[in-house]
Protein backbone atom coordinates (compact mmCIF):
# COMPACT_ATOMS: atom_id res chain seq x y z
CA UNK A 1 0.00 0.00 0.00
CA UNK A 2 1.32 3.21 -1.21
CA UNK A 3 1.30 6.24 1.86
CA UNK A 4 -2.09 8.03 1.25
CA UNK A 5 -3.76 5.09 -0.20
CA UNK A 6 -4.62 3.79 2.84
CA UNK A 7 -8.48 3.57 4.67
CA UNK A 8 -9.52 5.58 7.44
CA UNK A 9 -9.94 3.46 10.22
CA UNK A 10 -9.51 -0.15 9.26
CA UNK A 11 -9.32 -2.42 6.32
CA UNK A 12 -11.47 -2.04 2.88
CA UNK A 13 -12.49 -5.76 2.59
CA UNK A 14 -14.15 -5.88 6.26
CA UNK A 15 -15.76 -2.19 5.87
CA UNK A 16 -19.55 -3.09 6.00
CA UNK A 17 -21.79 -1.47 3.82
CA UNK A 18 -23.74 0.55 5.93
CA UNK A 19 -22.74 2.23 9.43
CA UNK A 20 -25.47 1.28 12.60
CA UNK A 21 -27.61 4.10 13.11
CA UNK A 22 -26.83 4.07 16.27
CA UNK A 23 -22.59 5.13 15.55
CA UNK A 24 -24.04 7.44 13.16
CA UNK A 25 -26.42 9.41 15.50
CA UNK A 26 -23.57 9.99 17.49
CA UNK A 27 -21.24 11.44 15.80
CA UNK A 28 -24.43 13.70 14.43
CA UNK A 29 -23.87 15.68 17.85
CA UNK A 30 -20.60 17.12 17.36
CA UNK A 31 -21.79 18.55 13.91
CA UNK A 32 -24.97 20.03 15.45
CA UNK A 33 -22.58 21.43 18.17
CA UNK A 34 -20.46 22.96 15.53
CA UNK A 35 -23.77 24.74 14.31
CA UNK A 36 -25.00 25.85 18.17
CA UNK A 37 -21.42 27.43 18.71
CA UNK A 38 -21.43 28.77 15.06
CA UNK A 39 -24.22 30.83 15.99
CA UNK A 40 -23.22 31.82 19.39
CA UNK A 41 -19.65 32.78 17.91
CA UNK A 42 -21.24 34.72 14.97
CA UNK A 43 -24.67 35.76 15.19
CA UNK A 44 -24.13 38.12 17.97
CA UNK A 45 -21.54 40.42 16.53
CA UNK A 46 -20.61 42.43 13.46
CA UNK A 47 -19.36 40.90 10.65
CA UNK A 48 -16.12 41.22 9.73
CA UNK A 49 -15.00 44.20 7.74
CA UNK A 50 -14.67 42.63 4.58
CA UNK A 51 -17.62 41.06 4.28
CA UNK A 52 -19.03 44.83 5.24
CA UNK A 53 -17.57 45.97 2.68
CA UNK A 54 -18.59 43.27 0.18
CA UNK A 55 -22.20 43.66 1.41
CA UNK A 56 -22.18 47.15 0.63
CA UNK A 57 -20.82 46.13 -2.64
CA UNK A 58 -23.28 43.33 -3.61
CA UNK A 59 -25.95 45.98 -2.84
CA UNK A 60 -25.30 48.71 -5.05
CA UNK A 61 -24.80 46.12 -7.86
CA UNK A 62 -28.27 45.47 -7.22
CA UNK A 63 -29.33 48.74 -6.82
CA UNK A 64 -27.50 48.71 -10.71
CA UNK A 65 -24.22 50.23 -9.72
CA UNK A 66 -21.55 48.84 -12.59
CA UNK A 67 -18.85 47.26 -11.10
CA UNK A 68 -15.08 48.12 -11.81
CA UNK A 69 -16.55 51.78 -13.09
CA UNK A 70 -19.28 53.19 -10.79
CA UNK A 71 -17.40 51.07 -7.49
CA UNK A 72 -14.23 49.24 -7.93
CA UNK A 73 -13.15 46.38 -5.63
CA UNK A 74 -9.58 44.96 -6.27
CA UNK A 75 -10.95 41.39 -6.48
CA UNK A 76 -12.26 39.62 -9.56
CA UNK A 77 -16.27 39.54 -9.26
CA UNK A 78 -16.90 36.58 -7.95
CA UNK A 79 -15.95 37.87 -4.65
CA UNK A 80 -19.31 40.15 -4.79
CA UNK A 81 -21.62 37.65 -6.57
CA UNK A 82 -21.32 35.71 -3.22
CA UNK A 83 -22.72 38.42 -1.32
CA UNK A 84 -25.76 39.10 -3.92
CA UNK A 85 -27.64 35.95 -2.24
CA UNK A 86 -27.12 37.13 1.09
CA UNK A 87 -27.98 41.10 0.37
CA UNK A 88 -31.13 39.58 -1.46
CA UNK A 89 -32.01 37.83 1.92
CA UNK A 90 -31.54 40.83 3.89
CA UNK A 91 -34.02 42.76 1.95
CA UNK A 92 -36.60 39.97 1.70
CA UNK A 93 -36.46 39.32 5.43
CA UNK A 94 -35.14 42.05 7.32
CA UNK A 95 -32.44 39.92 9.22
CA UNK A 96 -29.08 41.97 9.95
CA UNK A 97 -25.93 41.04 8.15
CA UNK A 98 -24.68 38.76 10.33
CA UNK A 99 -27.38 36.87 10.78
CA UNK A 100 -28.23 36.34 6.89
CA UNK A 101 -24.03 35.81 6.73
CA UNK A 102 -24.65 33.03 9.22
CA UNK A 103 -28.08 31.30 7.84
CA UNK A 104 -25.88 31.58 4.35
CA UNK A 105 -22.59 30.17 5.78
CA UNK A 106 -24.69 27.21 7.72
CA UNK A 107 -26.55 26.50 4.08
CA UNK A 108 -23.36 26.36 2.42
CA UNK A 109 -22.07 24.09 5.06
CA UNK A 110 -24.70 21.90 4.56
CA UNK A 111 -24.36 21.24 0.97
CA UNK A 112 -20.97 21.12 1.35
CA UNK A 113 -21.07 17.91 3.96
CA UNK A 114 -23.65 17.09 2.12
CA UNK A 115 -21.92 16.35 -1.25
CA UNK A 116 -18.83 15.30 0.91
CA UNK A 117 -21.28 13.30 2.75
CA UNK A 118 -22.34 11.36 -0.70
CA UNK A 119 -18.84 10.51 -1.52
CA UNK A 120 -17.95 9.05 2.11
CA UNK A 121 -21.06 7.00 2.39
CA UNK A 122 -20.32 4.93 -0.36
CA UNK A 123 -16.82 4.68 -0.48
CA UNK A 124 -16.10 4.67 3.52
CA UNK A 125 -19.60 3.95 5.22
CA UNK A 126 -18.52 3.73 8.78
CA UNK A 127 -15.87 6.23 8.94
CA UNK A 128 -17.86 9.09 7.16
CA UNK A 129 -19.32 10.29 10.19
CA UNK A 130 -16.37 10.57 12.05
CA UNK A 131 -15.06 12.36 8.40
CA UNK A 132 -18.08 14.98 8.26
CA UNK A 133 -17.96 15.72 12.08
CA UNK A 134 -13.64 16.47 11.98
CA UNK A 135 -14.79 18.53 8.62
CA UNK A 136 -17.86 20.37 10.37
CA UNK A 137 -16.38 21.43 13.49
CA UNK A 138 -12.91 21.73 13.14
CA UNK A 139 -12.79 23.47 9.50
CA UNK A 140 -16.10 24.96 8.80
CA UNK A 141 -18.11 26.24 11.58
CA UNK A 142 -16.31 26.71 14.48
CA UNK A 143 -12.29 27.49 13.95
CA UNK A 144 -12.91 30.24 10.82
CA UNK A 145 -14.24 32.78 14.17
CA UNK A 146 -12.95 36.32 12.61
CA UNK A 147 -12.74 35.57 9.52
CA UNK A 148 -16.40 33.10 9.43
CA UNK A 149 -18.21 34.27 6.20
CA UNK A 150 -15.11 35.17 4.38
CA UNK A 151 -14.78 34.83 0.60
CA UNK A 152 -11.55 31.97 1.27
CA UNK A 153 -14.62 30.69 4.03
CA UNK A 154 -17.05 30.01 0.83
CA UNK A 155 -13.84 29.10 -1.40
CA UNK A 156 -13.65 26.17 0.82
CA UNK A 157 -16.66 25.48 1.46
CA UNK A 158 -17.42 25.01 -2.42
CA UNK A 159 -14.04 23.14 -2.69
CA UNK A 160 -14.15 20.66 0.06
CA UNK A 161 -16.33 18.20 -1.58
CA UNK A 162 -13.95 17.90 -4.12
CA UNK A 163 -11.31 17.07 -2.02
CA UNK A 164 -13.10 14.15 -0.87
CA UNK A 165 -13.73 13.17 -4.13
CA UNK A 166 -10.30 13.20 -5.14
CA UNK A 167 -9.80 10.99 -1.93
CA UNK A 168 -11.89 8.51 -3.48
CA UNK A 169 -10.23 8.85 -6.48
CA UNK A 170 -6.81 7.82 -4.95
CA UNK A 171 -8.41 4.37 -4.10
CA UNK A 172 -9.97 3.49 -7.42
CA UNK A 173 -13.82 4.68 -6.25
CA UNK A 174 -15.42 7.44 -6.66
CA UNK A 175 -19.12 9.52 -6.61
CA UNK A 176 -22.15 8.86 -8.58
CA UNK A 177 -22.45 10.66 -12.07
CA UNK A 178 -24.88 13.41 -10.56
CA UNK A 179 -22.58 14.07 -7.59
CA UNK A 180 -19.81 14.48 -9.19
CA UNK A 181 -21.24 16.77 -11.87
CA UNK A 182 -22.46 19.10 -8.67
CA UNK A 183 -19.15 18.60 -6.68
CA UNK A 184 -17.17 20.05 -9.97
CA UNK A 185 -19.58 22.74 -10.25
CA UNK A 186 -19.12 23.62 -6.83
CA UNK A 187 -14.85 23.17 -7.01
CA UNK A 188 -15.04 25.10 -10.33
CA UNK A 189 -16.89 28.00 -8.58
CA UNK A 190 -14.37 27.88 -5.90
CA UNK A 191 -11.95 28.59 -7.78
CA UNK A 192 -13.61 31.70 -9.53
CA UNK A 193 -13.12 33.82 -6.01
CA UNK A 194 -9.79 33.54 -6.87
CA UNK A 195 -7.13 32.19 -9.37
CA UNK A 196 -4.81 31.23 -6.71
CA UNK A 197 -7.30 28.45 -5.97
CA UNK A 198 -6.72 26.36 -8.64
CA UNK A 199 -3.88 25.17 -7.17
CA UNK A 200 -6.11 23.07 -4.09
CA UNK A 201 -8.20 21.65 -6.96
CA UNK A 202 -5.25 20.65 -9.29
CA UNK A 203 -2.55 19.35 -6.49
CA UNK A 204 -5.12 16.94 -4.91
CA UNK A 205 -5.85 15.43 -8.06
CA UNK A 206 -2.32 14.84 -8.71
CA UNK A 207 -2.02 13.27 -5.62
CA UNK A 208 -4.88 11.07 -6.16
CA UNK A 209 -3.49 10.25 -9.81
CA UNK A 210 -0.21 9.06 -7.99
CA UNK A 211 -1.71 6.91 -5.57
CA UNK A 212 -4.29 5.49 -7.76
CA UNK A 213 -0.89 5.00 -10.52
CA UNK A 214 -3.48 5.91 -12.62
CA UNK A 215 -4.12 9.33 -14.61
CA UNK A 216 -7.92 8.86 -14.35
CA UNK A 217 -8.30 11.22 -11.17
CA UNK A 218 -6.95 13.99 -13.65
CA UNK A 219 -9.94 13.26 -15.92
CA UNK A 220 -12.52 12.55 -13.42
CA UNK A 221 -16.22 14.14 -13.77
CA UNK A 222 -15.87 16.15 -11.61
CA UNK A 223 -12.47 17.45 -12.03
CA UNK A 224 -13.95 18.46 -16.11
CA UNK A 225 -16.49 20.17 -14.83
CA UNK A 226 -14.43 22.13 -12.39
CA UNK A 227 -12.18 23.02 -15.18
CA UNK A 228 -15.11 24.10 -17.79
CA UNK A 229 -16.86 25.98 -15.00
CA UNK A 230 -13.74 27.90 -14.07
CA UNK A 231 -12.88 28.77 -17.88
CA UNK A 232 -16.60 29.72 -18.35
CA UNK A 233 -16.07 32.09 -15.53
CA UNK A 234 -13.06 33.55 -16.85
CA UNK A 235 -14.44 34.69 -20.42
CA UNK A 236 -17.47 35.61 -18.30
CA UNK A 237 -15.01 38.40 -16.67
CA UNK A 238 -13.35 38.96 -19.86
CA UNK A 239 -16.60 39.86 -21.50
CA UNK A 240 -18.68 41.31 -19.11
CA UNK A 241 -16.00 43.13 -16.80
CA UNK A 242 -13.40 44.57 -19.78
CA UNK A 243 -12.84 47.95 -17.19
CA UNK A 244 -11.92 44.86 -14.39
CA UNK A 245 -9.20 43.22 -16.95
CA UNK A 246 -7.86 46.76 -18.99
CA UNK A 247 -7.76 49.29 -16.32
CA UNK A 248 -8.21 47.55 -13.18
CA UNK A 249 -5.38 44.46 -13.23
CA UNK A 250 -2.44 46.67 -14.27
CA UNK A 251 -3.05 49.10 -12.05
CA UNK A 252 -3.10 45.98 -8.77
CA UNK A 253 0.03 44.36 -10.87
CA UNK A 254 1.55 48.04 -10.12
CA UNK A 255 0.68 48.82 -6.66
CA UNK A 256 -1.61 46.02 -4.75
CA UNK A 257 0.67 42.76 -5.73
CA UNK A 258 4.31 44.11 -5.27
CA UNK A 259 2.77 45.52 -1.73
CA UNK A 260 4.31 41.78 0.16
CA UNK A 261 5.62 40.86 3.46
CA UNK A 262 9.38 39.32 2.63
CA UNK A 263 9.70 36.15 2.12
CA UNK A 264 11.25 35.57 5.69
CA UNK A 265 8.68 37.05 7.35
CA UNK A 266 5.95 35.22 5.29
CA UNK A 267 7.96 31.49 6.47
CA UNK A 268 7.77 32.81 10.24
CA UNK A 269 4.23 34.15 10.45
CA UNK A 270 2.31 32.64 13.27
CA UNK A 271 -0.53 31.29 10.36
CA UNK A 272 2.73 29.67 9.00
CA UNK A 273 4.24 27.86 12.24
CA UNK A 274 0.05 27.02 12.78
CA UNK A 275 0.00 25.20 9.97
CA UNK A 276 3.19 23.23 10.11
CA UNK A 277 2.35 22.44 13.99
CA UNK A 278 -1.14 21.13 12.46
CA UNK A 279 0.47 18.84 10.16
CA UNK A 280 2.69 16.50 12.37
CA UNK A 281 0.30 13.58 12.94
CA UNK A 282 -0.08 13.73 8.86
CA UNK A 283 3.35 13.66 8.41
CA UNK A 284 4.16 10.92 11.03
CA UNK A 285 1.60 9.18 9.36
CA UNK A 286 3.31 9.33 6.18
CA UNK A 287 6.29 8.16 7.44
CA UNK A 288 5.10 5.15 8.99
CA UNK A 289 3.10 4.62 5.79
CA UNK A 290 -0.50 4.68 7.82
CA UNK A 291 -1.64 8.07 6.28
CA UNK A 292 -5.27 8.08 5.79
CA UNK A 293 -6.28 8.80 1.95
CA UNK A 294 -8.71 11.96 3.10
CA UNK A 295 -6.52 13.36 5.58
CA UNK A 296 -3.64 13.08 3.11
CA UNK A 297 -5.63 14.87 0.49
CA UNK A 298 -7.11 17.69 3.06
CA UNK A 299 -3.46 18.26 4.25
CA UNK A 300 -2.16 18.61 0.60
CA UNK A 301 -5.00 20.81 0.07
CA UNK A 302 -4.42 22.61 3.07
CA UNK A 303 -0.45 23.31 1.44
CA UNK A 304 -2.07 24.49 -1.59
CA UNK A 305 -3.84 27.24 0.28
CA UNK A 306 -0.93 27.94 1.98
CA UNK A 307 0.87 28.41 -0.98
CA UNK A 308 -1.47 30.56 -2.39
CA UNK A 309 -1.40 32.88 0.82
CA UNK A 310 2.42 33.13 0.39
CA UNK A 311 2.22 34.31 -2.73
CA UNK A 312 -0.44 37.04 -2.05
CA UNK A 313 2.08 37.85 0.68
CA UNK A 314 -0.14 39.81 3.17
CA UNK A 315 -0.63 37.65 6.20
CA UNK A 316 -4.04 38.54 6.96
CA UNK A 317 -5.74 35.64 8.52
CA UNK A 318 -8.65 35.26 5.58
CA UNK A 319 -5.12 34.62 3.61
CA UNK A 320 -4.32 31.19 5.92
CA UNK A 321 -7.74 30.34 6.71
CA UNK A 322 -8.75 28.32 4.39
CA UNK A 323 -4.81 26.64 5.09
CA UNK A 324 -5.40 26.09 8.34
CA UNK A 325 -8.76 24.52 8.87
CA UNK A 326 -8.43 21.72 6.27
CA UNK A 327 -4.86 20.74 8.00
CA UNK A 328 -6.18 20.64 11.46
CA UNK A 329 -9.18 18.37 10.13
CA UNK A 330 -6.67 16.59 8.42
CA UNK A 331 -3.96 15.77 11.30
CA UNK A 332 -7.24 14.90 13.92
CA UNK A 333 -8.26 12.31 10.96
CA UNK A 334 -4.29 11.07 10.33
CA UNK A 335 -4.47 10.68 14.54
CA UNK A 336 -7.04 7.69 13.78
CA UNK A 337 -4.65 5.37 12.53
CA UNK A 338 -1.47 5.90 14.91
CA UNK A 339 0.12 3.95 17.60
CA UNK A 340 -0.96 5.21 20.97
CA UNK A 341 2.31 7.30 21.76
CA UNK A 342 2.57 8.62 17.81
CA UNK A 343 -0.98 9.42 18.61
CA UNK A 344 -0.46 11.63 21.58
CA UNK A 345 2.68 13.16 20.37
CA UNK A 346 0.53 14.13 17.13
CA UNK A 347 -2.21 15.21 19.19
CA UNK A 348 -0.16 17.61 21.11
CA UNK A 349 1.67 18.96 18.09
CA UNK A 350 -1.66 19.29 16.05
CA UNK A 351 -3.16 21.10 19.18
CA UNK A 352 -0.34 23.57 19.46
CA UNK A 353 -1.11 24.55 15.58
CA UNK A 354 -4.61 24.63 16.70
CA UNK A 355 -4.08 27.06 19.66
CA UNK A 356 -1.82 29.34 17.60
CA UNK A 357 -4.21 28.96 14.51
CA UNK A 358 -6.76 30.20 16.70
CA UNK A 359 -4.93 33.29 17.96
CA UNK A 360 -4.81 33.89 13.68
CA UNK A 361 -8.39 33.54 13.07
CA UNK A 362 -9.31 35.49 16.27
CA UNK A 363 -7.60 38.78 15.04
CA UNK A 364 -10.39 41.18 13.73
CA UNK A 365 -8.44 44.74 13.61
CA UNK A 366 -9.86 47.74 13.88
CA UNK A 367 -13.34 48.20 15.28
CA UNK A 368 -15.49 51.51 14.92
CA UNK A 369 -18.89 50.07 15.13
CA UNK A 370 -18.75 51.89 18.62
CA UNK A 371 -19.97 54.96 16.35
CA UNK A 372 -23.09 53.45 15.48
CA UNK A 373 -25.41 54.68 18.21
CA UNK A 374 -24.28 58.36 17.79
CA UNK A 375 -24.49 58.10 14.20
CA UNK A 376 -28.70 56.75 14.37
CA UNK A 377 -29.33 59.05 16.57
CA UNK A 378 -27.73 62.43 14.96
CA UNK A 379 -27.43 61.26 11.37
CA UNK A 380 -30.62 61.32 8.91
CA UNK A 381 -31.75 57.68 8.01
CA UNK A 382 -29.90 55.99 5.43
CA UNK A 383 -27.01 58.56 6.12
CA UNK A 384 -24.38 59.24 3.04
CA UNK A 385 -21.30 57.71 4.62
CA UNK A 386 -17.57 58.82 3.44
CA UNK A 387 -14.43 57.96 4.14
CA UNK A 388 -11.11 59.37 4.58
CA UNK A 389 -8.76 56.79 5.10
CA UNK A 390 -6.83 53.88 3.12
CA UNK A 391 -8.58 51.02 5.95
CA UNK A 392 -11.29 49.27 5.08
CA UNK A 393 -12.18 48.73 8.92
CA UNK A 394 -12.92 52.43 9.27
CA UNK A 395 -16.49 52.42 7.63
CA UNK A 396 -17.38 48.59 7.50
CA UNK A 397 -19.04 46.52 8.80
CA UNK A 398 -20.50 49.96 10.40
CA UNK A 399 -22.07 51.23 7.03
CA UNK A 400 -24.18 48.58 6.67
CA UNK A 401 -25.10 48.74 10.68
CA UNK A 402 -26.76 51.70 10.08
CA UNK A 403 -28.10 51.14 6.84
CA UNK A 404 -26.03 53.59 5.14
CA UNK A 405 -25.24 54.81 1.65
CA UNK A 406 -21.70 54.17 0.47
CA UNK A 407 -20.66 56.92 -1.20
CA UNK A 408 -17.16 56.41 -2.47
CA UNK A 409 -15.75 54.86 -5.64
CA UNK A 410 -13.23 52.78 -3.45
CA UNK A 411 -13.22 51.48 -0.39
CA UNK A 412 -10.98 53.84 0.74
CA UNK A 413 -7.57 55.57 -0.30
CA UNK A 414 -5.73 52.28 -0.99
CA UNK A 415 -4.35 53.05 -4.04
CA UNK A 416 -2.87 55.88 -2.93
CA UNK A 417 -1.58 54.49 -0.15
CA UNK A 418 -0.02 51.68 -2.21
CA UNK A 419 1.70 53.70 -4.88
CA UNK A 420 3.05 56.20 -2.41
CA UNK A 421 4.94 53.27 -0.48
CA UNK A 422 6.26 52.20 -3.91
CA UNK A 423 7.48 55.19 -4.55
CA UNK A 424 8.56 55.31 -1.24
CA UNK A 425 10.49 52.19 -0.64
CA UNK A 426 10.77 50.40 -3.55
CA UNK A 427 12.66 52.26 -6.53
CA UNK A 428 10.64 51.49 -9.11
CA UNK A 429 12.26 52.00 -12.95
CA UNK A 430 10.94 55.22 -14.60
CA UNK A 431 7.95 54.26 -16.56
CA UNK A 432 6.97 52.35 -13.05
CA UNK A 433 7.63 55.78 -11.15
CA UNK A 434 5.49 57.46 -14.04
CA UNK A 435 2.25 55.23 -13.70
CA UNK A 436 2.37 55.53 -9.70
CA UNK A 437 2.21 59.01 -9.84
CA UNK A 438 -0.47 59.18 -12.02
CA UNK A 439 -2.34 56.56 -10.17
CA UNK A 440 -1.65 59.09 -7.31
CA UNK A 441 -3.22 61.90 -9.40
CA UNK A 442 -6.00 60.36 -10.43
CA UNK A 443 -6.75 58.72 -6.76
CA UNK A 444 -6.90 62.62 -5.85
CA UNK A 445 -9.11 63.56 -8.70
CA UNK A 446 -11.46 60.81 -7.81
CA UNK A 447 -11.40 61.39 -4.26
CA UNK A 448 -12.37 64.86 -4.77
CA UNK A 449 -15.00 64.60 -6.83
CA UNK A 450 -16.38 61.72 -4.74
CA UNK A 451 -16.52 63.80 -1.64
CA UNK A 452 -17.73 67.10 -3.93
CA UNK A 453 -20.80 64.64 -5.24
CA UNK A 454 -21.58 63.00 -1.92
CA UNK A 455 -23.13 65.33 -0.14
CA UNK A 456 -22.26 62.99 2.84
CA UNK A 457 -24.29 63.19 6.44
CA UNK A 458 -21.40 60.95 7.92
CA UNK A 459 -17.42 61.30 7.19
CA UNK A 460 -15.16 59.16 8.81
CA UNK A 461 -11.49 60.43 8.97
CA UNK A 462 -8.56 57.81 9.83
CA UNK A 463 -6.13 59.71 12.19
CA UNK A 464 -4.35 56.80 13.53
CA UNK A 465 -1.30 56.09 11.80
CA UNK A 466 -0.93 58.64 9.22
CA UNK A 467 -3.36 61.75 9.38
CA UNK A 468 -5.14 61.67 6.15
CA UNK A 469 -7.34 64.90 7.31
CA UNK A 470 -4.26 66.43 6.45
CA UNK A 471 -3.64 64.74 3.47
CA UNK A 472 -7.47 65.43 2.46
CA UNK A 473 -6.77 69.04 3.23
CA UNK A 474 -3.70 69.50 1.23
CA UNK A 475 -6.50 69.81 -1.97
CA UNK A 476 -8.04 73.49 -1.64
CA UNK A 477 -11.38 71.94 -2.57
CA UNK A 478 -11.35 69.19 -0.42
CA UNK A 479 -10.91 71.77 2.39
CA UNK A 480 -14.04 73.87 1.37
CA UNK A 481 -16.24 70.48 2.00
CA UNK A 482 -14.77 69.68 5.14
CA UNK A 483 -14.75 73.59 6.57
CA UNK A 484 -16.71 73.24 9.31
CA UNK A 485 -17.67 69.35 10.08
CA UNK A 486 -18.41 68.48 13.73
CA UNK A 487 -16.38 65.84 15.64
CA UNK A 488 -17.65 62.81 17.98
CA UNK A 489 -15.60 60.13 19.73
CA UNK A 490 -12.49 58.76 18.58
CA UNK A 491 -12.25 54.93 18.59
CA UNK A 492 -9.16 53.28 17.30
CA UNK A 493 -8.03 56.27 15.82
CA UNK A 494 -10.84 57.02 13.68
CA UNK A 495 -12.51 60.59 14.03
CA UNK A 496 -16.15 60.74 13.21
CA UNK A 497 -17.33 64.02 11.41
CA UNK A 498 -20.80 65.08 11.29
CA UNK A 499 -21.43 68.30 8.62
CA UNK A 500 -23.80 70.20 10.63
CA UNK A 501 -26.94 70.40 8.57
CA UNK A 502 -26.72 66.28 9.75
CA UNK A 503 -27.48 67.69 13.22
CA UNK A 504 -30.63 69.17 12.12
CA UNK A 505 -33.94 67.58 13.88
Amino acid sequence: MTAGAGDLAGPTAAEPAVAGGRHQAIWAWPIALSALLAVALQGFHPVHPDVGWLLVLAGRFLDGARLYVDVAEMNPPMSIYLYVPIVALQRLTGLTAPWAVLASVLAATAVSLALAGAVLRSWRPATAPLALAALAGGGLLVLPFATFGQREHFALLAILPLLVAMAARAENRGPALPAAVAIGLCAGLGVAVKPHFALPVALPALVAARSARSWKPLFAPEAIVAGFTAIAYAIHVQVSYPAFIDVWMPILADTYRPSRAPVLERLTDPGTLALLLSSVPVLVALVRRTAPSLALTLAVAGLAFWLAAFEQGKLWNNHFAPALLPMMAAGLLACERLDRAARVAGLVAALGGVWLGISVLTIRGADTTAFADTIRREAPPHPRVHVITPSIAAAHPLTEMVGGVWTNSLHGNWLWQFADHRLRTADPDAPTAERLRRYKDEDRIRFREDLTRADADVILIDRAHEDWLAWALEDPEVATVLARPREGEEPAGVELCLPLRAAAP
